[in-house]
């Protein structure tokens, strides 16, 4: 259940037991409840940005940048999680990781599909080429390579299979990875990610911040709530169609 409470120069929306009532226990608004925080921009962004801040007061940082909209989410947690997408090689590994099997299933499907046509008597020449090249991979007579294509706080695809219905919803990564044998592209898979280091009780904040953005997947290092189990919270992304996926779960 959603609420609002007020504070200088608006209305802060809240999660019923989201933990915004509890006591901050440090520093200048020590006894005050966590949504005073938000009325202190500067503070609130310096607390972020303090690693023992994170560590010993975990519920707190995730109330932080989850619910105060002004707050930055650049920490150096956030930030180092964002670049790990710069490596292609971790890249092919995420891909493989949320699509199991890949790109080998669906290429094997791909063979299916065209040699029932070639019987059919369905296919031109270019799909002939494209069958033959598929087989011959398959034979492990030919090899395929993977293409990344990766874009950092943008809508915008670059591949083969550009995109422009969300081109202006920004989200923290935006991730294609193409399957190629030669001229023909085989496999081909798209994830607009948002990273979170961690995330907690404070998730249904997270999961309507996605909607808005249209992202797809939640690449998150871990789950730090307490109202519903890490299984719980996994369920819930994936009722809504996101994926979640855990730093941990993914090959380095």
């Amino acid at each position: 259940m959603r609420h609002m409470r007020h504070i200088a120069g608006g209305w802060l929306e809240m999660e019923g037991g989201s933990k915004m009532d509890d006591v901050v226990p440090f520093g200048k608004y020590k006894g005050q409840p966590v949504v005073a925080l938000a009325q202190d921009q500067q503070y609130a962004e310096w607390l972020v940005a303090q690693p023992w801040f994170r560590e010993r007061y975990a519920t707190i940082y995730n109330v932080i940048v989850n619910n105060f909209g002004q707050v930055s989410e650049d920490t150096p947690q956030h930030n180092a999680a964002q670049a790990l997408f710069l490596d292609d090689a971790f890249c092919v590994s995420f891909v493989k990781t949320v699509v199991p099997q890949w790109p080998e299933k669906q290429m094997c499907t791909l063979i299916d599909n065209l040699s029932e046509q070639m019987k059919l008597g369905n296919l031109d020449k270019w799909y002939r080429n494209e069958l033959e090249v598929a087989v011959a991979w398959q034979r492990g007579e030919i090899d395929g390579t993977a293409k990344v294509g990766v874009g950092f706080e943008t809508g915008k695809t670059k591949l083969a299979y550009p995109d422009s219905r969300w081109a202006l919803l920004a989200v923290d990564v935006l991730l294609e990875v193409e399957y190629k044998c030669g001229e023909f592209s085989f496999a081909y898979q798209c994830f607009r990610i948002e990273v979170k280091p961690s995330v907690g009780d404070d998730y249904p904040s997270v999961l309507r911040q996605m909607k808005r953005e249209r992202a797809d997947t939640l690449f998150i290092g871990e789950y730090v709530g307490e109202g519903v189990t890490r299984e719980q919270f996994v369920k819930i992304f994936n009722n809504e169609g996101i994926r979640v996926v855990f730093r941990l779960s993914v090959a380095a």
